[in-house]
């Protein structure tokens, strides 16, 4: 089991849309210092029980779970199916 300590840090960041002005979007939340592959594509969170499925990327298993269950048949982070 992978342990490790984060924080989840919360930011506004510029965005700019279509016709060239700007807005102000929450970014959602970042991990300070922990690498993207230890975060879930599907939930955004640190794994805790990280799975790799068929199109070669990991999930969080819950979240991947979930994914199949709600009828999704392609890939979260692709769109392949």
């Amino acid at each position: 089991t992978l342990q490790h300590t984060a924080t989840h840090v919360e930011f506004l960041a510029h965005t700019e849309v279509s016709d060239g002005s700007e807005v102000l979007v929450a970014g959602g939340g970042g991990h300070m210092g922990v690498p993207d592959e230890f975060v879930c594509p599907i939930s955004m969170e640190i794994m805790k029980d990280p799975v790799l499925a068929a199109d070669g990327f990991s999930y969080e298993n819950a979240g991947i779970r979930q994914w199949f269950a709600l009828g999704h048949r392609s890939s979260p982070r692709t769109g392949a199916g």
